[in-house]
């Protein structure tokens, strides 16, 4: 068989640029942090977890972020930035820069919370297609550079980390619930998704795939672009405390709103009261009463063997002692907005202990 000269020189011109089209992974591209399930909603990615490894609850966010750096990072890197209670994020040098990317197109103009369910994605779920493996859906959270997010500095690297947020508490009772959007922060965790010498730019698309197990990789072949095939990354269970500040003149010493006039007041109002205590069997139980400013942080129930002897979590010491709590944060990150009662499990072969309520948060000179 002979072809045209035309379709021999067109042929001819693609084996040549084979070659060209093949690097272009590693020209600049926009990362799309991606999850994935089967069509039929069943999982592919296995969900986002806290700390704890249980499933991030409904109402909890997600956030991609870049963060510019003068070396390269990597997920082996010391953590680059905090998260203190209010969301807010602060690099750890004074050299870097952090640049809350859009989520989708450049155009947007606010920093994207990603809601979960279930620990994925509540919503925005599209076709990914089908194979011979079964047909597929994605959650792609592309992270395009914002306009006016400025230029990449000479030297630098642009990495990409996709930050976790814990807001759970739980009352009295047991029943864990989280704050939402604007909800305080107890706890947050980052996993390192990539790193480069450019700013994402738009046209290209790389996948990141999250927590898909590796013997469940293969069903998936052949649902990306060939020059733009997924990596498959895990997210990270860290589990970092956030920086938890009040200043004193924004806490109310009474109904009416009337702002602390100092610190002594301000951990005034925000000390709960114990109405009664009393011991049947093995528990002992509190009678509580909340602090005259409510709702402004959670609290933890700590233990001692002496008044003057070391302070200690009572969650921590209980599983020294070998009880299961599986209602371990009524104990660490209790809400006290209500009169209730809290009942302790008391520890064999001891015949005294002490117990206090601590905040998670501190109270801080408001800096005028």
């Amino acid at each position: 068989m002979t072809f045209p000269k035309q379709l021999c020189l067109a042929l001819a011109a693609l084996g040549l640029a084979l070659p060209a089209a093949a690097q272009f992974p590693s020209l600049p591209s926009t990362p799309a942090i991606t999850f994935v399930r089967e069509r039929t909603g069943e999982g592919i990615s296995e969900p986002v977890c806290y700390a704890d490894g249980t499933p991030l609850l409904a109402g909890e966010f997600i956030s991609p972020l870049y963060v510019l750096t003068k070396e390269e990072l990597s997920a082996e890197s010391p953590l680059p930035f905090t998260v203190s209670s209010d969301g807010t994020v602060t690099p750890t040098d004074s050299d870097t820069s952090l640049v809350w990317p859009n989520v989708g197109s450049s155009d947007f103009q606010e920093q994207v919370r990603i809601p979960m369910k279930d620990g994925l994605p509540a919503d925005g779920w599209g076709n990914l297609g089908t194979n011979e493996n079964g047909s597929y859906d994605k959650r792609e959270l592309i992270c395009s550079w914002p306009n006016g997010g400025g230029s990449l500095p000479e030297d630098y690297s642009c990495s990409l980390y996709l930050l976790t947020f814990d807001t759970r508490t739980s009352n009295a009772e047991g029943a864990v619930d989280v704050g939402g959007e604007n909800a305080l922060i107890y706890a947050w965790g980052a996993t390192f998704i990539c790193s480069s010498e450019s700013l994402p730019s738009a046209g290209f698309t790389s996948p990141y795939v999250l927590n898909v197990p590796k013997e469940r990789q293969g069903v998936l072949e052949g649902l990306w672009p060939p020059l733009f095939p997924p990596t498959y990354l895990e997210t990270a269970l860290t589990d970092q405390a956030a920086e938890f500040t009040i200043a004193y003149n924004e806490v109310p010493v009474d109904d009416n709103g009337t702002p602390a006039g100092s610190v002594e007041a301000a951990e005034a109002a925000l000390t709960p009261g114990v109405a009664s205590m009393t011991q049947e069997g093995g528990t002992l139980t509190l009678g509580l009463t909340p602090p005259t400013a409510s709702g402004l942080t959670p609290y933890a129930l700590w233990t001692a063997t002496a008044l003057n002897g070391e302070w200690r979590p009572f969650a921590e010491v209980a599983k020294e002692k070998g009880l299961a709590l599986e209602d371990e944060m009524r104990y660490s990150k209790l809400r006290i907005e209500e009169a209730e009662s809290l009942e302790i499990p008391m520890f064999e072969g001891e015949p005294t202990r002490f117990y206090r309520l601590q905040a998670l948060g501190r109270v801080e000179e408001s800096g005028e």
